[in-house]
């Protein structure tokens, strides 16, 4: 039986970094296939496989149930794609770094027992046991710490084009503050659900390896079992 693990966290809060180096320590985790509508960062080396499209293609994308989880999270829609998983569990353990809302949806689904497809009892139910998700959940130091951050990854708002003689306005901070207050009200509710989660890692500040360490332990812990 292959295991899903699952890594959450409030934004800023270094999970993508974490998700990386795990997979450093057990490179045959395997990872899956994301659909997104916010933009592009770049070209880096993610943690899953990205696909960005637009708002209308992720809708059309729901209702044709194409999604193992999703959620929408600081004004993007994420969902993770369900043949692509399904798939991929066949090849051996998974890894996701995904939001909590989606890390609680994938472990209702699977603590889920399968429904029989006839009135016959199966004597032998080993036979249809399910992945097991486990949840780990990567906390700030402190919120204090996690406000910080997000402050500090604050990109500055696009100018807008002018002429020569035209005064280039103030660009408002008003924008900024809003998107700011928006992220820090969301901590607060997945920090509230992260309880929920198998596992609770504190990512201090400058002791990302030791995080990681963490985590491979519970890794191995699981593995171990199979």
């Amino acid at each position: 039986m292959s295991n899903i693990f699952i890594l959450s966290g409030p934004a800023a809060v270094g999970k993508t970094t974490v998700s990386k180096l795990v997979m450093e320590k057990f490179p045959d985790l395997q990872k899956t296939m994301t659909f997104t509508t916010r933009p592009q960062r770049g070209s880096g080396n993610e943690d899953k496989i990205m696909n960005y499209i637009s708002q209308p293609e992720f809708e059309k994308k729901i209702k044709d149930n194409d999604f193992i989880e999703w959620a929408f999270v600081h004004g993007n829609y994420y969902g993770t794609d369900k043949k692509h998983l399904e798939s991929t569990l066949k090849k051996g353990n998974i890894i996701m770094n995904i939001d909590v809302q989606g890390g609680l949806q994938m472990k209702k689904l699977y603590l889920q027992e399968p429904e029989p497809s006839s009135k016959v009892k199966h004597k032998n139910t080993n036979k249809s046991r399910r992945p097991e998700t486990i949840l780990i959940f990567i906390k700030p130091e402190s919120f204090t710490q996690l406000k910080n951050r997000l402050i500090k990854r604050q990109k500055p708002l696009p100018e807008i084009p002018q002429s020569r003689n035209q005064k280039l306005p103030e660009i408002p901070q008003s924008r900024k503050n809003k998107d700011l207050q928006t992220r820090l009200k969301n901590t607060k509710k997945e920090l509230k659900l992260g309880k929920k989660y198998d596992y609770k890692i504190k990512n201090r500040e400058g002791k990302i390896n030791q995080t990681v360490n963490q985590i491979a332990q519970i890794i191995n812990k699981h593995l171990s079992i199979d």
